[in-house]
């Protein structure tokens, strides 16, 4: 049985197949919404974990055709110089922030080296470790995904709106909606998170020097929530949008 880490704010309670436990943390927004987390999180939501105890049984689901899609850690979407240019770079770093790799802590680290600026890479690859730690501390799916288990984290941006730009510099905010799951375990999990993404142009083109949370607008639903912890196909093995900022 995996185990997450107790805090105070925690409801533990134990059920017949299991041992779920409820937190009413910002958990969710630091993986989910991890590009954001960079800065401070300030939405606070409900995750339910389910812990299977041993021996306890699980439905059977069809493995699903694995995902043609991997983890964009490239930087070819940094290099076009104009506002437009820079929107684009954003999006590509929140996705990379808040993608697949924060389960990966080199492949991570790794992700945020190749994104940050020079004089900002020691306080981003410090920050990304943190971040590692915490998300893996409060869900465990960074210690899952090293075991094999299915763990899904993307994020999909919906608008964004240049707040600053020059030809060295620009800042771009970014309204998006992460989702976070592990099969079997944690359901499908959307987090609504807004960030400023400040980037500056190099040699190489744009880098990050910071990202800051911002509060942004969460929507009311008016949908069931599917309740399950099998990942739907939809997250394991349809392929994913690539995003694109609209000039």
């Amino acid at each position: 049985m995996r185990r997450s880490a107790y805090s105070p704010d925690m409801d533990v309670s134990v059920s017949v197949r299991g041992i779920r436990i409820a937190l009413t943390t910002a958990a969710a927004v630091a993986v989910a919404g991890s590009g954001f987390a960079f800065g401070r999180a300030t939405a606070t939501c409900t995750v339910t974990v389910t812990h299977v105890a041993p021996g306890a049984a699980t439905a059977a689901t069809a493995s699903p055709t694995t995902s043609p899609v991997q983890p964009d850690t490239t930087v070819a979407g940094l290099t076009t110089h104009s506002s437009s240019g820079a929107a684009a770079a954003a999006t590509v770093m929140a996705g990379i922030l808040s993608g697949p790799t924060v389960t990966q802590a080199d492949a991570y680290r790794s992700a945020v080296a190749a994104i940050a600026a020079p004089a900002h890479r020691d306080t981003l690859l410090g920050r990304a470790d943190q971040l590692v730690a915490a998300v893996d501390a409060q869900l465990g799916v960074v210690s899952a995904s090293a075991q094999g288990s299915t763990v899904a984290v993307r994020t999909v941006p919906v608008s964004w709106h240049l707040d600053s730009y020059t030809d060295s510099s620009a800042s771009v905010r970014i309204w998006a909606v992460g989702l976070v799951g592990e099969d079997g375990s944690l359901p499908a999990t959307a987090v609504w998170a807004s960030g400023v993404f400040d980037v500056e142009w190099t040699d190489a083109g744009w880098r990050l020097d910071d990202v800051r949370t911002v509060s942004g607008p969460v929507p009311q639903t008016q949908q069931q929530a599917t309740v399950t912890v099998a990942l739907p196909p939809e997250i394991r093995s349809f392929q994913e949008y690539r995003h694109v900022p609209t000039p």
